[in-house]
């Protein structure tokens, strides 16, 4: 029994090389890297061209839609680098699968925050406008629960859930 423990560690060991390893991941891993690095860039880029041409004291359409893809470059860059290194390392089909559906899920859920924060900016936007109009927070929170529904639906569907159950539950 000892014997076979050693051999199993040595056969451990010998799939387990270091420089193999090195030669199998530093593309993705760089991929990975640079992706971050950009994503991060742009997202600081917007921030910035928000702050200096966009006020919060008054609220724009600019405003909105400026707020509303907040954030989504770097999303959309990093899933989409993850995607591109797991394709990179020859794995299992059923691995890449999980990853295209992973990257749908990343990005249906994106453009369901995207749509929530639009619509809520507009609807500010409006009652903004309106002195008159009272503020709606619970519209605000309700549009965002339905657009957050709408794309976690479609991310399940996507996964291979049927959906229409539930909807006529």
């Amino acid at each position: 029994m000892n014997t076979l423990a050693k051999k199993a560690a040595a056969d451990m060991t010998e799939a387990l090389d270091i420089a193999e390893l090195i030669e199998i991941f530093f593309f993705p891993v760089c991929i990975l890297l640079v992706a971050g690095i950009l994503g991060q860039m742009i997202t600081v880029l917007i921030k910035k061209w928000i702050e200096k041409y966009l006020h919060d004291e008054e609220i724009t359409m600019k405003y909105v839609m400026a707020r509303a893809v907040r954030g989504v470059p770097r999303s959309w860059i990093i899933i989409t680098s993850i995607n591109i290194a797991a394709k990179m390392l020859d794995s299992d089909p059923k691995f890449a699968d999980i990853m295209d559906n992973l990257w749908f899920t990343v990005m249906a859920i994106t453009v369901s925050q995207v749509l929530s924060r639009f619509f809520n900016g507009y609807i500010e936007f409006h009652m903004e406008k309106n002195s008159d109009m009272p503020k709606a927070t619970l519209l605000c929170n309700l549009v965002s629960v339905i657009f957050y529904i709408i794309g976690i639906l479609v991310s399940l569907e996507e996964w291979g859930v049927s959906v229409t159950p539930m909807l006529m539950a």
